[in-house]
């Protein structure tokens, strides 16, 4: 039995010490941005993605980011997956939206109807979102 207790305080203080080190799960994995406000919102032209040499397709559903997350065009041209429900959505970010709350989304019009219709009494859903790439 001795064996088993110094191989029991072994792995307890391995634990420990490894707890005490651990790098959070956050920078490990993307970070999921869960229960936020998504909105309308067509951002202005001087807070879009630059344009690229060729023409580019505008996506169905495009995104424009909280300034926390557009991080100065940094963020521009991102992937990521949008929940409402049980359906996922994938995006494009493709600008700031300055009246978004910090982790919320600004969806481009042709998003916004794909979710909400016509209905003009919604100001906003909730919804989640994660960058895939």
């Amino acid at each position: 039995m001795p064996r088993t207790s110094a191989l029991f305080a072994l792995l307890s203080s391995a634990a420990l010490f490894s707890a005490a080190g651990a790098t959070p799960v956050s920078s490990q994995l993307a970070k999921r941005y869960q229960g936020v406000r998504l909105q309308r919102d067509n951002p202005p032209e001087d807070s879009l993605c630059p344009p690229l040499p060729f023409p580019e397709p505008i996506p169905v559903n495009g995104v424009s980011l909280s300034t926390a997350h557009w991080k100065d065009g940094d963020n521009c041209r991102r992937t990521l997956n949008v929940s409402v429900g049980i359906r996922t959505y994938s995006a494009l970010a493709l600008g700031e939206c300055t009246s978004c709350e910090t982790n919320g989304l600004g969806l481009n019009d042709a998003f916004w109807y794909n979710l909400v219709g016509n209905d003009t009494e919604i100001a906003y859903i909730t919804g989640n979102w994660i960058f895939t790439d």
